[in-house]
């Protein structure tokens, strides 16, 4: 299911951005959505909580100011993705700052919109954590959260997999999980250890921090290691 909120005071311009949703979605037969229209920019950030993937927002409104709204929401929302409708194409260009992917200049037309749209689904379903199967004792299959994941370690021919509050046991192999996992911020600092760059909090000589646990990082994964890492923090912490 996509989330998508469309924030404009012009009733003429959220009617024709909900109509061109339901003519995308009808045309291009894929994800289910929700739409939630707000009149401006305050009323989105009333009590907002990150549940939006994808956000039109218009930047000249009469009570609102659009980027500044956007300002504020990037403080509590880094994922959601922002896509400017503005009069004023040279106005847009400060989205940037607040890391918006596109802009559309009104009137909107169909075309344009479903080329914006397009490129916003493809940045929302890659940013999306992944399900990993894991067969633990008993046959049990569990699903777990690739953002749950802190490390993954092979020992004795078994994986352990640590979560935030417990670990689990399964057996695969460490080259299956990382394909698994690929594009969700995971990187070897050692043969033996698949590390989720998220809940790296530091790295010290040749040692991997994860809150109090350090992981020995090789000479041969050093390099690829730390680029991961800076790649992963230069983005803000985003997989895409």
């Amino acid at each position: 299911m996509i989330t998508i909120a469309v924030v404009d005071d012009e009733k003429e311009q959220v009617d024709r951005i909900d109509g061109y949703l339901k003519r995308y979605f009808t045309e291009n037969d894929g994800e289910r959505y929700v739409s939630v229209k707000f009149r401006d920019g305050r009323e989105l950030l009333s009590g907002y909580e990150p549940r939006f993937d994808i956000i039109f927002l218009d930047i000249e409104m009469n009570d609102t100011n659009g980027m500044e709204v956007a300002e504020a929401l990037r403080k509590i929302d880094s994922k959601t993705v922002i896509i400017f409708i503005t009069r004023l194409a040279g106005y847009a260009i400060r989205g940037y700052s607040v890391d918006a992917l596109d802009f559309m200049v009104k009137p909107v037309e169909y075309e344009q919109f479903a080329v914006k749209l397009k490129r916003a689904l493809k940045r929302v379903l890659a940013n999306r954590d992944k399900q990993i199967k894991a067969t633990v004792s008993g046959g049990e299959i569990r699903w777990i959260n690739s953002a749950q994941i802190k490390y993954i370690e092979i020992q004795n021919h078994c994986l352990i997999i640590h979560l935030e509050n417990e670990d689990i046991k399964t057996w695969s192999s460490l080259k299956n999980i990382a394909e698994q996992l690929d594009g969700c911020g995971f990187a070897y600092c050692n043969r033996c250890y698949l590390v989720n760059m998220r809940y790296v909090t530091g790295i010290v000589k040749n040692m991997c921090v994860i809150g109090d646990e350090k992981l020995l990082i090789s000479r041969y994964k050093h390099n690829e290691f730390v680029s991961t890492l800076a790649g992963f923090f230069g983005r803000g912490g985003d997989n895409t």
